[in-house]
């Protein structure tokens, strides 16, 4: 066994060990030194905490296999697979990158989605050669995915994965394999024989959805609430956790996770494709998007469509002015002839009248000054139901629910673990220093249920923030009696549409009491 070496430690009389990488559910991964070869490769050896279970062992045995047999790119290759002194072990290509997963983290605020778009067609490219070879991975996930080179992708790990080709006794019904948070509803089930193609098809969209958002689509704080969740597909649209996120690559992500396997793509080579589309600018296949579309996602073409539209609008607009102006002089000039010097007299004012002067036409009248009024602009309120005043445009939280939840009186609104209180407004254009934009929130409480029975209100750090922004970072809600806390926040809004946030600052499992929500202008 490799345990408690050094660097002068030489495993099966060739690789010289330089350290553990990490460990898996079924080995540990150590970075080597071929000395036959001379070159590094990473060794992974069957450890003994599973020598008791012969499922195991199959499963390491059989990921070896696997990866010999799959000649790609993008997929991890395998050179050798041996025992030594008891030891299972085989040795695959070293990789010199990170993981996706890692890559994602470090990125997480100045994201290039085209980038990582790229990538994904890369990996669904190996995912299909790997299906056309008759294998279906089970277990993809950003952590499985390494990056080399120049955004070069190596799909790993295929310790779980299955072979369509024959029949396996190694995963008996009913028995779940793979991380949840990725995990396709059929594979959940334990059912093995509903696990297919589409299944990996599933993962390489929750991929996706992290990339997007920065986020898992299914997380919860424990194994049972994220099974839950699969299970019921209680999870968000990618835009609604990040706004920016273009809708054709919503609509590929949504298409491609859909809980229906017959609505999800065929293969990842048609997932492939649909990537490929919205690089290329074009309508992708996740969504009928109409010729109108298109431009949208080509910026060229738009710029270039938009400018002849407005050219010929110019055009006819100037021609139909000077025809106007032609009109006129026409006109006034036979009206002058048919007027007479006894017309002229009768119609000149009289020494004590006033000429009425008409009023001005709209083109060329004043501007109207919106009506902007001090106080309330925007405004949720309970009890007894959801009041939406003036300017609001609405508030929910995550997860969606048919109907807000309220406690035994009515007063307040009661939120459930693991939520956000998402509060939407719109804001007019306003001068710089005419009004300052104060948000007011009454009776914010939180409380930590962590331990059943003992119920620990005002202990449940809060962070609020405004489009993104952070405006206050573990804020303490108090508990005892109605509160009105109030911020400024001029330097977070933006005119039109503002969304406020109210989350958990700390993991805890936390319930909400909320009266209401303000926007008021002063």
């Amino acid at each position: 066994m490799i345990n408690n070496i050094d660097n002068t430690y030489v495993f099966s009389e060739r690789y010289q060990v330089f350290g553990e990488l990490g460990h898996g559910g079924m080995g540990k991964v150590f970075k080597v030194y071929d000395i036959r070869l001379k070159r590094f490769v990473a060794l992974k050896a069957f450890t003994n905490n599973f020598n008791s279970n012969p499922g195991f062992l199959k499963r390491f045995i059989q990921e070896a296999h696997i990866c010999a047999g799959l000649k790609h790119p993008n997929i991890i290759c395998i050179y050798d697979i041996g025992e030594y002194q008891g030891c299972q072990y085989f040795t695959m290509e070293w990789i010199e990158g990170e993981s996706l997963k890692e890559l994602l983290k470090q990125e997480r605020k100045k994201i290039s989605f085209k980038r990582w778009i790229r990538v994904m067609t890369k990996v669904c490219d190996a995912i299909d050669y790997a299906h056309s070879m008759g294998i279906i991975h089970r277990d993809l996930k950003p952590s499985n995915i390494m990056i080399k080179g120049k955004d070069e992708p190596i799909v790993m790990d295929f310790g779980i994965a299955k072979a369509t080709y024959k029949e396996t006794k190694v995963t008996s019904t009913g028995q779940i394999l793979g991380t949840l948070n990725y995990m396709p509803p059929e594979q959940l089930s334990g059912m093995r024989y509903e696990v297919d193609a589409q299944s990996d098809v599933y993962s390489l969209g929750a991929i996706l959805y992290e990339i997007l958002t920065g986020v898992c689509p299914f997380h919860g704080l424990s194994s049972l609430e994220v099974i839950a969740k699969v299970s019921q597909n209680i999870s968000c649209s990618p835009s609604y956790i990040q706004r920016r996120i273009p809708k054709s690559l919503e609509c590929i992500c949504m298409k491609a996770m859909s809980f229906n396997k017959s609505k999800r793509y065929i293969s990842a080579k048609e997932m492939k494709e649909d990537l490929e589309r919205y690089l290329a600018g074009k309508p992708v296949k996740a969504r009928g998007y109409g010729y109108s579309f298109h431009f949208l996602l080509n910026p060229k073409m738009a710029i270039a469509t938009v400018a002849i539209v407005f050219l010929l609008l110019g055009i006819f607009i100037s021609k139909l002015s000077v025809s106007r102006e032609n009109i006129i002089k026409e006109n006034a000039t036979i009206e002058k002839n048919k007027i007479s010097e006894k017309d002229i007299k009768k119609i000149e004012p009289k020494p004590n009248e006033t000429k009425h002067i008409p009023d001005p036409s709209p083109e060329v009248a004043a501007p109207v000054k919106p009506n902007i009024e001090r106080g309330v602009w925007a405004e949720f309120s309970h009890p007894q139901k959801s009041v939406l005043k003036k300017h609001a445009k609405g508030l929910w939280y995550i997860p969606y629910r048919s109907s807000l939840p309220t406690d035994r009186s009515g007063n307040f609104l009661i939120l459930p673990v693991n939520s956000c209180i998402v509060f939407s407004f719109d804001l007019p254009e306003i001068k710089k220093d005419e009004y300052k934009i104060k948000l007011e929130i009454e009776h914010l409480t939180s409380m930590d249920d962590s331990i059943p029975g003992k119920h620990r209100p005002g202990f449940s750090p809060i962070s609020i923030e405004v489009n993104g922004k952070i405006l206050e970072k573990g804020f303490n809600p108090n508990d005892g009696g109605p509160i009105t806390t109030s911020w400024y926040i001029q330097g977070h809004a933006n005119k039109g549409n503002n969304i406020i946030t109210i989350k958990p600052y700390i993991k805890y499992t936390t319930h909400y009491w909320l009266s209401s929500i303000r926007i008021l202008l002063e």
